[in-house]
């Protein structure tokens, strides 16, 4: 890479032509100065992705700082000095260090960053990189002197569309960095559009705006601009800042972004930025590790110096030395006029004085003054003029100079300008104030002589005097000499296609009104093609899901206690060897010598199955059984796909079932443990008792008076009797056992006993509590009393703590009783004084009997701290949590919250639950659940997951809890139904899925689904703030609009829950029922933070946070009740007088029970009434306490910057093992360590696992341990060989016989202790069992469903588990994540280390959540997920979150920072309505077909973002919205029909099931529908030189797309030409067939949307308005004076195309899906998902499938790629799903269309079987290392 050039992106480009690539043909548009270089074409033709590199050199590590997963050697600096320039591998010495300075960063795929910010945070937006952005668009017309408005227009909308999808922009602007954006015409652009939007920023919460511009002084490394940055990151903390990695040719700029990163700062880049689904798609930056963290610093430091010394030196003129009116009267001049005449004037007048210089310059000042007079007078749309006559070349260099020396001038003398005309708020003048493209087409008429409207010449004649010339002398171009031939231009025409005609559908025009009523103009109906009648029969007569099988199920052939393995044979030899191991009937017989063997893969010495050839394919071929072997072994064709079938024994079935159910067993019960339910037998419906019934009915608010009781009879009153009698024996019992208790505990000694025995009291006076025998429960208190006041402690405030506890207990229990026990009374007052607590004591003695004395006011003297200060202090975690009110419907006592949900469910209504994690909020699901399993034996409940190992734990957890009794075998209780795993789905009454299953099941044509859609009585849908993913949204958005049963939708982190709430009301009274906002805000068990210093754990206050960010609000900040403690101490030391009313003993006087039993729900009203009047504390105060209150939690993170600052990944693997000895010492575990890296996890549990080891060998080594055991073993073999010569079956043994044996035993059981592993060198539950191996065998073993090897001792996943160590991340094998989950539900895990997959809803119940590392995937919603994890209701009192490696910036975000607000989503696509369209016609004559129109009509007039916005705009886009999406779907019909998807009665063709077939990879599978249907795969297949591998680069080029890595594009192809096909890691490029093909598919889809959103912009034009007004500023572009009623320019026909993008000389025609996406008005909603168009000219693709085909070594393929190791298997996965899906979908219906005899686009023999072939070998090589693929 050369000194002046970078690299952004993939391509290597110039500092002028940056970040986008550029359309074909436009490449001049983005010159400077008109001109393109033949390298700068070359380059800017190049195709780029969202990654920054300098020398693109790919390191091989991981996806995290440990290993830097895709992570890039980005900078070399070289030179001394400011103007020093970006090399790769420079020789040259840099002046303050030598050798190159390394910088890994870390890449990530695409993500939305709205996504990254909470609800109120800010967005930092570097306003240069935002120009840069839009200056790079290919559409801004360079040419002709730059297009203003055309830029402002852009950023305007950028920053419209954030600020409205609840976005709060910061846009800065340092000034030195205006003069990098190249020559002057840019640099004034930038100048004007920061002017305009500072100007705005004025005004702009008057329009609801919440947008603030920052123009900051000199540049980052300048001491004021660093002072100035500093402070404005202080008063405004951003969440993200949008930026570039750099510009121009000089260092400070592109250092500025690595200053970024070492500040901790989260960075996303604006190259390659673009808004999909309403989601602003960037590409964020990992914080990195620095190698030469000293050099930079230096080099840094020098850059500061410089710049202190002065202004940088730029490229823009000197100011002139004297620009001024010297006019008699200026002030009636505009606006435009004042910014624009000053300079043209100097100009004129320096060039009058020198006698030299431009000799045009005269007429070309006389055009401009004619220009801006037009300007003045022309509509905006009069100015979207067609492309200019092309000009003499000595002319058109002349007006390019003249325009690029006004630009300079003008760019000098505007700070002038604005100091005597100041911007109060914006003005179309000043952002509009130049139109080159306008100029030049002035020239050109003018060389044509071409006369001008007389009012227009006066104008530009009085513009003229102004600049001081004289009016004869005013001469336009062409007047005096010959002009131009007069140019033809042709007439604009507006071309419009017809629309779908829907008169004769009904149910069509149902959806539509709204656009019908705009009746367009009258147009000729094209003619429709005819196509085959879709037969629909074919959809009812079978099951579609289980005959054609989908990526989301089994093979139906496929057995699941048969497993297939493939071998590939590609010549002689191999054939030669495989036949030699056939047998008849295709039987393999192997031996353990055989060497061919492990190519089969096969387990050759298992005796208990057998292997047999399933089936072979050869290309060109159909699909053979062994019996036709020979004939092919005869005449082969290679490659052969041979496929074999692994069978078990039945013996060794039924031994493997019995392993696999006592397995499942095992997993379901730990799924129930520690919950407060029982498993659950289901036979009829339950009738409930009259008590039951009683509380059931008071449960629901219904319970009534009764009248008079009715008489006891004599039945009744002898039941009473005996009852009594049973009662007193019972009584009797129990004072025996509390006499034995008293007896056995005297004996005890020990504290354990005493502890233990103090125990069993508690629990005999809680259980005599529960049955009313209130005196012998007290006499059981006091018993327990006694025995703890013997127990002997060291520590006193432990002594002091645990007595206060018992006490507490006791008085929860018994208070009420106290008023009749006197004795007691008094012995629990005497213990309160005792421990000092004379509140405590004054309130026992208030609820005994009357007549007690209290003495304890005698003694105030001796006052301690009161007891309710002392509950807040030490025991916070006993506070009393809320008790629930029994009832008969649940197991448990819900709460106020619940017992209403309840009803909800009762009354069949919809409810939207909002709840932290462990609240208890998931109970209504299994509610609703036995309602539907009691109500029939039809009903069906569906529970829908966002993930499928959320989706498989709720499953077996259904499984544990339901079980049900059938009169039909075929019936189950619970099925599941995901990508991988389908049992019972349709023929279950609780299904389990994942939403993309669920809309399988819903839109499904088959008569099946049909009429299980009928049975769906609920839905639930957990973790519903999955919609707002920018991946899964769309799915979860269409299933709510479309289920017509009711649903209860849950979530823990839903933000701005009022408008979600709101929306799904208004959906379900389209449906005829309410929805209820059930919110509970509180968590059952408090989380207590913690920040580990590298030493140690340190307490961390929230409110340090408070420091540095200012704008955060104190009342956001979640205190446990010993921090808000300390915050009142704080504020009391800081100003006394500002919480006398708040001290505890004070404000808790209203409560009777304040000195022993304080609730958590009075610790939260305390802790309100702190934090707000902490707020109306002055500043300097609250600053004050801030400092007190987080001195230690500062001083922690100080501890470990140092240590930080030298690499994350270095500090993470240093301090771990300490971290968990740590956790350990104070019984913190289990606990879950989290980090955003599946290679990281690994990597992390291997280190503490090698840590551990060495620790116990050191131990070992110290205390002998090797030669004791040495010395036993040779002692067991003298013994061994003596104990063989004995008879051990005699009777009698002698007594030295006995000894041998006797200690033969000793020593074997010696050893066996000896091997254990101690808990000091694992990490195990304190008091739990720890995992032996032969637990881990029987787990482990092989059942028929799964084909693990077993327990494997040398694999180190397995033995992490041995030292109660587990990884988990949905790379690794199901099997083992079942295990860990399993393992750390009975606490036998101490130390879990995973990604985010257990944050969603995993039932992993942890004392601790450890955050470890930074990650840009850590935001605040998956933070409060993650967090959620620890301290689970009803297994602990608290939780714990730690955070370990994390700087502090990125904790201050956390703990501040709100939850994103819910974005919309697009709710149509061509593949959803093809779906639709399936399904509706699968539903003719049917009385469900009403239903599902009413589901699209949900579909089309509801969607989420017509709900968002705010302001004016808003309003109309939300007005509009539901119309846009109706009419979006009306052209996705009409486009299924333009491609014969459908015919033109809409009923569905093969084509139309097999893009539903395929339909969740759009829009792929509308580009392989298109080659089929064009027959582009038949003439690739019948090639002669067609190879597999040629089919398979069209499907890398159509699915499962990654962009090609920087170093593979710069690496260039070998042979020094530019043809991809010889670039290594570069897909090739798509043959000329198949690329044409993908083209015109293209075209037409591109000009069939654009004639749609022609006549929509023309039939709502009234509502739209006058495209004249810029988005943001709502400034209008409107002429103030009056337009001549006849001008010449012949402007561009536009409608659909916004104006101000037209202005660059583009019409309604639309050149690629992204013009259309872009282009078309701010107002009209278009999204990429609506054009189902793949287009062959996009980027350069990596080829990491095709490579993967190629060789099959995944090793190879971590290493070459470039692509991220945690994506490579979820890619390879998911092409393995299409790939096989797409075969298996060809073959049935090509098998169909043969039996029927029919013409289909699937009957080429030869494409389905390349296809199978295809599917075959890509099978193969997955299958061989896809159950290896996440071992360590």
């Amino acid at each position: 890479i050369s000194k002046t050039s970078f690299v952004v992106g993939s391509t290597q480009a110039s500092s002028s032509s940056r970040g986008r690539p550029m359309e074909e043909g436009t490449a001049d548009r983005n010159s400077l100065d008109g001109t393109t270089t033949e390298r700068d074409a070359a380059t800017t033709t190049t195709t780029t992705t969202t990654q920054v590199v300098a020398d693109a050199e790919a390191s091989s590590g991981s996806d995290s700082p440990l290993n830097g997963d895709a992570a890039y050697r980005i900078l070399a600096l070289d030179g001394d000095g400011p103007e020093c320039s970006l090399t790769c591998g420079s020789d040259e010495e840099d002046a303050l260090s030598s050798g190159d300075h390394e910088f890994g960063i870390s890449l990530w795929p695409p993500r939305d960053i709205l996504s990254v910010l909470g609800f109120s945070e800010a967005l930092f937006i570097d306003g240069d990189a935002l120009l840069q952005w839009a200056c790079c668009d290919s559409r801004v017309d360079w040419r002709h002197g730059g297009q203003f408005l055309h830029l402002a227009y852009s950023v305007e909308l950028v920053l419209k569309q954030l600020c409205t999808r609840g976005a709060h922009p910061h846009v800065f602007f340092f000034a030195d960095t205006g003069s990098q954006h190249g020559n002057h015409t840019r640099q004034l652009v930038r100048e004007i559009v920061a002017c305009h939007l500072v100007a705005y920023a004025v005004v702009a919460p008057m329009h609801d705006m919440d947008l603030h511009v920052h123009r900051l002084p000199h540049s980052f490394f300048h001491p004021e601009g660093e002072a100035a940055w500093n402070k404005l990151t202080d008063s405004f903390p951003p969440a993200c800042i949008l930026t570039q990695c750099g510009w121009g040719e000089r260092k400070a700029e592109t250092l500025g972004f690595v200053k970024l990163l070492m500040d901790h700062h989260q960075v996303a880049l604006m190259e390659g930025m673009h808004v999909m689904s309403g989601r602003f798609v960037v590409q964020l930056v990992q914080r990195f590790d620095i190698n030469e963290k000293d050099e930079l610093n230096a080099l840094m430091q020098h850059l500061r110096s410089q710049c202190a010394d002065g202004p940088p030196h730029g490229d823009s003129p000197s100011p002139p030395t004297s620009i001024a009116w010297e006019l008699g009267a200026p002030s009636d001049l505009s606006l435009r006029a004042r910014i624009v005449l000053p300079a043209l004037r100097h100009m004129l007048s320096q060039s009058r004085n020198n006698g030299a210089g431009m000799p045009e310059l005269s007429s070309l000042a006389a055009a401009f003054c004619l220009c801006a007079a037009w300007l003045e007078r022309l509509p905006l749309h009069d100015r979207c003029l067609p492309d200019p006559p092309h000009l003499p070349q000595p002319l058109g260099d002349a007006l390019s100079a003249f325009i690029d020396a006004l630009h300079g001038l003008v760019l000098s003398s505007l700070p002038e300008v604005l100091k005597s005309h100041e911007l109060a708020e914006p003005s179309a003048a000043f952002v509009d104030a130049f139109d080159g493209r306008l100029l030049h087409t002035i020239v050109g008429h003018c060389l044509e002589g071409r006369p001008w409207a007389n009012e227009v010449m006066a104008d530009a004649l009085r513009l003229w005097q102004a600049c001081g010339q004289e009016a004869e002398d005013f001469e336009l171009p062409g007047s005096t000499a010959g002009g131009l031939p007069p140019v033809v231009v042709p007439e604009a025409t507006s071309h419009c296609r017809p629309l779908l005609p829907v008169q004769k559908f009904d149910w069509l025009k149902g959806l539509l009104r709204g656009l019908l009523e705009r009746e367009p103009a009258p147009l000729e109906q094209e003619s429709e093609p005819q196509l085959q009648q879709y037969e629909a029969h074919h959809y009812h007569s079978i099951q579609l899901l289980d005959a054609e099988p989908d990526a989301f199920a089994r093979s139906d052939e496929e057995n699941p206690c048969t497993r297939y393995v493939f071998h590939r044979v590609t010549n002689h030899l191999e054939l030669k060897e495989l036949q030699s191991v056939l047998r008849a009937g295709g039987v393999v017989k192997l031996h353990r010598n055989l060497t061919y063997s492990p190519q089969l893969r096969f387990d050759v010495g298992s005796r208990s199955a057998s292997f047999t050839l399933h089936s072979f394919n050869v290309l060109g071929g159909e699909f053979r059984i062994a019996s036709e072997w020979q004939s092919l072994v005869d005449s082969p064709a290679f490659p052969i796909i041979a496929k074999f079938a692994k069978n078990f024994r039945d013996d060794i079935l039924l031994r493997m079932e019995q392993k696999f159910a006592a397995h499942e067993a095992e997993y379901l019960n730990s799924l129930l443990a520690g919950a407060p339910v029982s498993p659950m037998t289901i036979s009829e419906q339950r009738k409930l008792s009259e008590v039951e019934q009683h509380a059931d009915d008071v449960g629901r608010g219904k319970g009534k008076s009764k009248g008079k009781e009715k008489p006891k009879t004599k039945t009744d009153k002898l039941k009473e009797k005996l009852q009594l009698e049973q009662h007193e024996k019972t009584e009797k019992r129990a004072q025996a056992d509390l006499q034995g208790l008293r007896e056995q505990a005297s004996g005890a000694q020990s504290n354990s006993d005493k502890i233990r025995w103090r125990d069993n009291f508690l629990v005999k006076a809680s259980a005599w509590h529960e049955q009313g025998w209130t005196s012998m429960g007290i006499e059981a208190c006091m018993e327990a009393m006694k025995l703890a006041k013997r127990i002997n402690m060291d520590d006193e405030a432990q002594h002091k703590r645990m007595l206060f506890l018992l006490l507490q207990e006791i008085l929860r229990l018994f208070s009420d009783a106290l008023s009749s026990e006197k004795t007691a009374t008094k012995k629990l007052a005497k213990v309160a004084s005792n421990l000092g607590f004379h509140d405590l004591e004054s309130c026992i003695l208030a609820l005994g009997p009357e007549g007690i004395q209290d003495t304890s006011q005698s003694r105030a003297s001796r006052l301690a701290d009161p007891a309710s200060r002392y509950q807040f202090e030490y025991i916070p975690e006993h506070l009393k949590r809320p008790i629930g009110t029994r009832d008969a419907r649940v197991q448990f006592k819900p709460d106020p919250w619940q017992v209403r949900l309840l009803g909800i469910v009762d009354d069949k209504n919809s409810a939207l639950v909002i709840a932290p994690t462990a609240s208890g909020k998931t109970f209504v699901s299994y509610y609703i659940m036995e309602r539907v399993l009691r109500s029939s034996d039809d009903d069906v409940v569906v529970y829908v997951c966002p993930t499928k190992a959320l989706a498989n734990q709720v499953y077996h957890e259904i499984q544990a809890r339901f079980s049900k009794a059938y009169k039909q075998a075929a019936c189950h209780a619970a099925g599941i139904f995901t990508r991988d795993y389908r049992r019972h789905d349709q023929c279950c009454q609780i299904l389990v899925t994942v939403p993309q299953c669920l809309g399988i099941l819903l839109l499904s044509p088959t008569l099946a689904c049909t009429t299980w859609s009928q049975r769906l009585q609920y839905v639930i849908f957990d973790e519903v703030h999955t919609l707002g993913d920018a991946a899964q949204g769309q799915i979860w958005e269409q299933l709510l609009l479309l289920v017509q049963c009711p649903f209860v939708a849950l979530s823990a982190t839903l933000g701005d829950s009022q408008r979600f709430a709101a929306w799904l009301d208004s959906v379900e009274q389209k449906r005829g029922r309410r929805l209820s906002l059930v919110e509970h805000h509180e968590r059952y068990n408090d989380l207590k933070p913690w920040i580990f210093d590298g030493s140690d754990l340190q307490e961390l206050h929230p409110f340090f946070a408070l420091q540095n960010r200012r704008g955060a609000k104190a009342r956001s900040l979640k205190l446990v009740p010993e921090d808000a403690l300390r915050l009142h101490d704080a504020m009391l030391e800081a100003e006394p007088s500002s919480v006398g009313d708040l001290e505890p003993s004070v404000f808790f006087s209203g409560v009777p029970t304040r000195s022993w039993d304080l609730s958590m729900c009075h610790a939260r009203e305390w802790e309100q009434a702190l934090k707000e009047r902490f707020e109306s504390l002055p500043a300097n105060v609250r600053a004050l306490v801030i400092n007190k209150v987080g001195a230690g939690t500062v001083a922690a993170f100080e501890a470990q910057q140092d240590d930080l600052a030298k690499g994350e990944g270095r500090y993470l693997r240093s301090k771990l093992p300490k971290l968990v000895q740590v956790l350990k010492s104070k019984e913190m575990i289990p606990a879950i360590c989290f980090h955003n890296s599946k290679e990281g996890c690994l990597s992390l549990a291997h280190l503490l696992f090698c840590a551990l080891e060495q620790k116990e060998a050191r131990y070992n080594k110290e205390h002998g341990y090797f030669q004791r055991a040495e010395t036993i073993k040779a002692e067991l073999g003298e013994l061994k060989v003596k104990l063989d010569k004995v008879d051990l079956d005699r009777n009698l043994l002698s007594e030295t016989q006995h000894g041998w044996t006797m200690r033969f035993n000793e020593l074997v059981f010696e050893l066996n202790r000896m091997s254990r592993i101690l808990p000091e060198f694992a990490v195990f539950v304190p008091g739990e069992k720890p995992t032996s191996r032969a637990e881990l065998e029987e787990i482990f073993a092989p059942t028929p469903r799964r084909f693990d090897n077993g327990f494997d001792a040398s694999n180190k996943l397995h033995r992490l588990l041995l030292r109660g160590i587990g990884v988990h991340h949905s790379s690794l094998p199901k099997r083992y994540r079942e295990c860990v989950e399993r393992l750390f539900r009975l606490r036998r895990l101490g130390i879990v280390i995973s990604t985010s997959t257990l944050a969603v809803g995993i039932n992993m119940p942890s004392k601790t959540s450890v955050f470890v590392g930074d990650s840009i995937f850590l935001d605040s919603m998956q933070f409060q997920q993650e967090a959620g994890r620890a301290g689970r209701r009803g297994f602990d009192l608290r939780g714990h979150t730690v955070f370990f490696g994390l700087p502090r910036s990125k904790v201050e975000q956390l703990l501040c920072s709100e939850l994103p607000a819910m974005q919309g989503n697009l709710t149509i696509c061509p593949a959803t309505v093809a779906r639709l369209l399936l399904r509706h016609h699968s539903l003719s004559g049917s009385a469900h077909q009403e239903g599902l129109t009413a589901g699209i009509e949900r579909l089309l007039h509801f969607p989420l973002a017509a709900a968002a916005g705010s302001g004016q705009q808003a309003d109309v886009g939300r007005r509009l919205l539901p119309l846009q999406v109706a009419h979006h779907f009306r052209f996705c019909v009409e486009y299924l029909r333009m491609e014969r998807i459908v015919n033109e009665s809409l009923v569905p063709s093969d084509l139309t099931g097999f893009i539903a077939h395929i339909f969740f990879e759009q829009p792929s599978n509308f580009a392989v529908a298109v080659l089929l249907r064009a027959g582009v795969f038949e003439k690739l297949c019948r090639d002669p030189n067609f190879r597999t591998e040629d089919l398979m680069v069209v499907m890398c080029h159509l699915f499962c797309r990654t962009p090609a890595t920087p170093r593979s594009l710069l690496e260039g192809p070998s042979g020094g030409g530019q043809s991809t096909k010889s670039r290594k890691g570069v897909l090739p490029e798509l043959s000329p067939l198949v690329a044409n093909a993908l083209r015109e598919h293209s075209a037409r889809v591109v000009e069939g949307m654009a004639a749609y959103q022609q006549w929509f912009a023309r039939a709502f034009a009234l509502e739209l308005g006058v495209d004249n007004t810029l988005p943001l500023s709502r400034v209008c572009v409107e002429p103030p004076l009056r337009t001549p009623s006849a001008h010449d320019f012949r402007p561009l026909a536009v409608s659909a195309r916004s104006a101000f993008v037209a202005l660059s000389g583009h019409g309604d025609r639309f050149k690629s899906a992204r013009d259309l996406c872009t282009g078309v008005r701010a107002e009209l909603n278009m999204d990429p998902q609506l054009l189902p168009v793949v287009e062959p000219d996009g980027e350069a693709l990596n080829s990491y499938i095709l490579d993967f085909f190629k060789h099959g070594q995944i090793e190879v393929l971590k290493r070459d790629s470039g692509v991220a190791h945690s994506e490579l298997w979820t890619k390879l996965e998911q092409f393995f799903y299409i790939v096989r899906s797409i075969s298996a979908a060809m073959r049935r219906r090509a098998r169909s269309a043969q039996y029927r005899g029919t013409q289909t686009a699937f009957a080429d023999k030869e494409v389905v079987e390349a296809f199978a072939t295809l599917s075959d070998e890509f099978e193969s090589k997955w299958k061989a290392v896809r159950f290896g693929f996440g071992e360590v």
